[in-house]
C-alpha cells in the first residue's frame, strides 16, 4: 500500500515552483481553527510531493520520490507523523472510510453517535447566538456554518452557470407556480416571504432571476425578508438595495411574524435546524404533558425506529402547522433543511450554538393533518444539479483560503464551491506552488448536498 497525505493536506513550494528554498506543509484540523503549518526542508520535498495526490485522476505528482526513493519517503511518514498526528495514512485506510463515507465524509453529521440521553441534555441557545453573537454575516458563513446556499451562491456549472437563488425561483416560477407567468392573471401582485434569510444573497439573486425573466411580474411584487438576526439583517438590507422597495425587512421571531396579508410563496431555506428541538421517552408519550409529547399526540406521528430517548423538532412542526394561516388560497411553501424521513433529530455542534437535523416524515405528516398538500424531495433533484460536477473539497478550500492564501497576500477566498481550475486561477502565478488540492463530484463531496431535503407543501382549497 502506498501511502498518501490526508484530505486537507496542502504543500506550499518555496519562494518558486521548484523545491530548492523548502516548503510548508498546510494541514486542516477543522473549519472552525486556523490551519497548522509545518515547514518542509528542501531534502524532504521529493518525497513529500510523491505522496500528494494530483488533482485529477488520482496519479502522483511525478515530481520525484518514485520507488528508489521508498526509504526516503517512509523515512518521511515516520518524521510526519511524529508532529502531525494522522497526517499520513494508508489506502486501506482509504477503502474503510470511502464505504463510510455517507456520514464520515461530513464531520458535522459524526455527532450522531452521541446517545440521545446526552443530545438532550446539551445546551440549545441558537436565539442569543442570533441575536448577540453573530457580529458579521459573511464570516459567519464562510467560517461556522456554511450553507448549500452559501456554497452555491456564485454562478457554478453545477447549475448550468446558475446561482442557487437563480435555480431556486427558476423552479418557483417553472414547477409550484406557473400560473404568475401567465399575462394578465387577476390579483398580479405577488407576495414572496423568506424565513430566515442569511446574509441576503439568497433573496437577492431570487429577485434578480425573477426580474430578468419576467419584469412585470418582478415590478408587481413584494419580497419580505423576516429574521431575528440584528446583523444578518443588516447584510440584507445591504445585499438588497439594488432591489429597492421591492423589499421588506421584519426583526423578529419567525414562528410569531403574521403578515398583513396572505403570501403567494413562502420560503424557508435551510433555517428550521436552528428552531427549537425538546426531549421525549418514548413509554411515556400518553402521560407526558411536555412539548413533544403534545406533538406526538396531536397529529398521530410515528415513533417507528427512534431510541427510547430522542428528540422532537417541535419548532420545525410549529412552523408547518402555522403555514395554512400564511398561505394564500394557492400558495406554496418551501422549507428546506438537511435531514431524513425516518431519522430522529441529530444534534449538530457549530461554533457557539447547537442544530439539529429534521425528521421530514414527521413534517409531511404534520403538513398533511394541517389541511396542506405535502411532498419531499431532495434538494439537488428539486433545484437541478448535476451530481457529478467536481468542486474544490472544503478541507483543501479552509487551508488553501485560510493559510495559503494569507501567506501569498491573495484576495479572500470565501467558502463556496470553486472547481480546481478556479483556484488555480485565484492562484495566479502561485500556481505551480500548490500541491495536492483535491476535488470531489457533489455525490461524494464534504457538504454532502443530497442530505439535503425539501418539504413543499400547498393548500388544499375546498371545492
Amino acid at each position: 500500500m502506498t501511502p498518501r497525505l490526508k484530505r486537507g493536506a496542502v504543500v506550499l513550494l518555496g519562494a518558486t515552483h521548484e523545491p530548492a528554498c523548502g516548503a510548508t506543509l498546510f494541514e486542516a484540523r477543522d473549519s472552525l481553527t486556523p490551519p497548522q503549518a509545518w515547514d518542509v526542508d528542501a531534502a524532504d520535498i521529493p518525497a513529500l510531493c510523491s505522496l500528494c495526490l494530483a488533482p485529477q485522476g488520482g496519479a502522483k505528482d511525478g515530481r520525484g520520490g518514485g520507488a528508489h526513493d521508498e526509504a526516503t519517503r517512509r523515512d518521511l511518514i515516520a518524521r510526519l507523523r511524529a508532529v502531525v498526528p494522522d497526517v499520513v495514512r494508508d489506502d486501506a485506510v482509504d477503502d474503510e472510510l470511502a464505504a463510510l463515507h455517507a456520514f464520515a465524509a461530513d464531520r458535522r453529521f459524526t455527532l450522531e453517535f452521541l446517545s440521545a440521553t446526552e443530545a438532550m441534555a446539551a445546551p440549545q441557545d441558537t436565539e442569543a447566538f442570533h441575536q448577540d453573537v453573530i457580529a458579521d454575516a459573511d464570516v459567519n458563513f464562510d467560517d461556522v456554518e456554511t450553507t448549500l446556499a452559501h456554497l452555491f451562491a456564485r454562478p457554478t456549472a453545477a447549475l448550468a452557470g446558475r446561482h442557487y437563488g437563480a435555480a431556486f425561483c427558476d423552479h418557483v416560477l417553472d414547477e409550484l407556480r406557473p400560473d404568475l407567468l401567465v399575462p394578465g392573471r387577476p390579483g398580479a401582485a405577488v407576495q414572496f416571504a423568506e424565513l430566515g434569510c442569511g446574509t441576503g444573497r439568497f433573496a437577492h439573486d431570487f429577485l434578480a432571476r425573477l426580474q430578468e425573466r419576467t419584469p412585470a411580474l418582478y415590478a408587481s411584487s413584494t419580497y419580505t425578508l423576516v429574521d431575528l438576526s440584528p446583523a444578518l439583517q443588516q447584510s440584507q438590507r445591504r445585499r438588497c438595495a439594488p432591489h429597492g422597495d421591492r423589499c421588506r425587512f421584519v426583526l423578529g421571531d419567525l414562528l410569531a411574524w403574521q403578515p398583513d396579508r396572505a403570501v403567494d410563496v413562502v420560503i424557508s431555506n435551510e433555517v428550521i435546524a436552528d428552531l427549537p428541538v425538546r426531549p421525549l421517552y418514548r413509554d411515556d408519550v400518553s402521560t407526558d404533558h411536555g412539548e413533544a409529547a403534545a406533538c406526538v399526540r396531536r397529529h398521530g406521528l410515528s415513533l417507528a425506529g427512534l431510541p427510547h430517548a430522542t428528540l422532537i423538532n417541535t419548532g420545525a412542526i410549529a412552523l408547518v402547522e402555522r403555514l395554512p394561516q400564511l398561505l394564500a388560497k394557492d400558495g406554496v411553501a418551501v422549507v428546506t433543511e438537511y435531514g431524513s424521513r425516518t431519522r430522529g433529530p441529530v444534534r449538530v455542534a457549530l461554533g457557539g450554538h447547537v442544530e439539529h437535523s429534521i425528521h421530514y416524515g414527521h413534517l409531511e405528516d404534520v403538513a398533511a393533518r394541517v389541511g396542506l398538500q405535502p411532498t419531499i424531495a431532495r434538494v439537488v433533484d428539486l433545484l437541478g444539479f448535476d451530481e457529478s460536477t467536481r468542486v474544490v473539497d472544503l478541507e483543501h478550500l479552509d487551508v488553501l483560503r485560510r493559510a495559503v492564501g494569507p501567506s501569498l497576500g491573495l484576495p479572500p477566498l470565501p467558502r463556496m464551491a470553486f472547481s480546481v481550475d478556479d483556484v488555480r486561477a485565484w492562484l495566479g502565478p502561485h500556481a505551480p506552488r500548490v500541491r495536492h488540492v483535491v476535488d470531489a463530484p457533489l455525490s461524494i463531496h464534504a457538504m454532502r448536498a443530497d442530505l439535503f431535503l425539501a418539504l413543499v407543501v400547498r393548500r388544499l382549497v375546498a371545492g
